[in-house]
Parts: structure tokens; sequence; C-alpha cells
């Protein structure tokens, strides 16, 4: 299931071995990774911050009828 993972997220197989219970990654490889996660946080709060706002604006525009 890890090796999916980091497939799916593009790492080289150099950059990263498997143990039998760590994983073990090259430098720079934490760093990539943290970047990935912050950009994909970003793109879903923003989802959630526009779903938020259209919740609001159509529970007011229904309070105004």
């Amino acid at each position: 299931a890890v090796e999916e993972l980091f497939q799916l997220l593009d790492l080289e197989k150099k950059s990263v071995v498997m143990g039998r219970s760590q994983v073990f990654m090259k430098s720079g490889v934490m760093s990539k990774l943290e970047k990935q996660r912050e950009k994909m946080i970003s793109q879903k709060m923003s989802l959630l911050q526009a779903a938020c706002r259209g919740f609001l604006c159509r529970q007011k525009y229904k309070s105004l009828k």
C-alpha cells in the first residue's frame, strides 16, 4: 500500500527504500512530500470555503424572500 502511494506521488524508486517496519528516504524527499501536502490542503480548503460561502449566500437569499 505504501509503495502504491509513493508511485502515486511520483517519487523515484531510488529515493525511497522500504524496510520491515520503517520507510527510509533520501534527503529532500520529505520536503517534497510536505510541499505536495500543503498544495493539496490548500486546494481542499479553497473548495470547502467556496462551499461554505455558497451555503451562507443561499441561506441569506432564502431569508430575504
